[in-house]
């Protein structure tokens, strides 16, 4: 596999797989699927301050089912689904935290190409799947913050979300990050995704 041997410069994430990925250029056959949904599924939500943990692979499987029930094609579901594959190796930063560190941006950006290259996705993210990350985003703020503050991506109010299914994963405890590993790996091939 490349990516085993950690770069020079020292700049790497090391995963769970053994891949020792580049970060400062991330080659696409150092990313491992399993080490994504790994990543994602040990991964909070809103810096872990949820109510109860809430993990970016329930997040990512919310805007699936969001772009579902919108009538987004598979490979607009698959989009949805790996949005957020960069934050299995680079921790999931809170949106005003990320406006502070440019460089988390690029380097967010280069993770994400390579992900893009390896799974045969876009590399440009459409606008519905932009939208979907939002609408989730406030449906999440309203259940599993204490706290309402207004400005999540939108006015304080309840999200309505577009499907009974979005609506049950929004709201789904999974036990253990093993059953939630095999959601997103499940939902993953359901969508015509290859590992």
């Amino acid at each position: 596999m490349t990516g085993t041997v950690p770069p020079q410069h020292g700049f790497w994430s090391q995963t769970h797989s053994g891949a020792a990925l580049d970060l400062l250029a991330p080659h696409p056959d150092a990313i491992v699927f399993d080490d994504i949904v790994r990543g994602l599924s040990r991964t909070a939500r809103f810096n872990g301050q949820t109510i109860r943990f809430y993990s970016v692979a329930q997040h990512s499987l919310l805007v699936a089912d969001i772009l579902k029930a919108w009538g987004a094609d598979l490979a607009t579901q698959r989009l949805g689904l790996l949005h957020d594959a960069p934050e299995a190796y680079l921790g999931d930063i809170a949106r005003p935290i990320k406006l502070l560190l440019p460089d988390y941006k690029r380097l967010e950006g280069q993770v994400w190409e390579a992900v893009a290259q390896r799974f045969g996705l876009s590399i440009d993210l459409p606008a519905i799947v932009k939208d979907a990350d939002n609408l989730a985003l406030r449906a999440e703020a309203w259940h599993h913050l204490n706290v309402r503050i207004d400005n999540w991506a939108g006015p304080l109010q309840e999200a309505r979300l577009p499907s009974d299914e979005a609506e049950l994963m929004l709201l789904a405890h999974f036990g253990t990050d093993y059953l939630l590993r095999d959601a997103f790996r499940d939902r993953w091939q359901m969508l015509g995704g290859r590992l």
